[in-house]
């Protein structure tokens, strides 16, 4: 599968594309969670000044990824040890 990207007078955010010119403006798509009051109080601490809370879980869950990544990696090399 090819990927092709193609330059448009406008910007890219988030894979969605805003074209001022030709008033062509696709929004993110957003949706709401209901969280507890002391989930919020714990993103807050997380999170730093003027970031959203998108963007402490984005944090959050690629940090998961990553510590997933790494105990696969220890897996195989302890595994090939073996």
């Amino acid at each position: 599968m090819s990927t092709e990207t193609v330059f448009l007078s406008g910007v890219v955010l988030h894979n969605k594309l805003y074209n001022y010119e030709q008033r062509l403006c696709v929004m993110p798509e957003y949706t709401t969670i209901r969280l507890s009051k002391d989930t919020v109080e714990l993103l807050k601490e997380i999170g730093r000044k003027d970031e959203s809370y998108d963007k402490v879980i984005q944090r959050l869950i690629e940090s998961y990824y990553e510590r997933v990544e790494e105990k696969n990696v220890k897996s195989k090399v302890k595994a090939k040890a073996q």
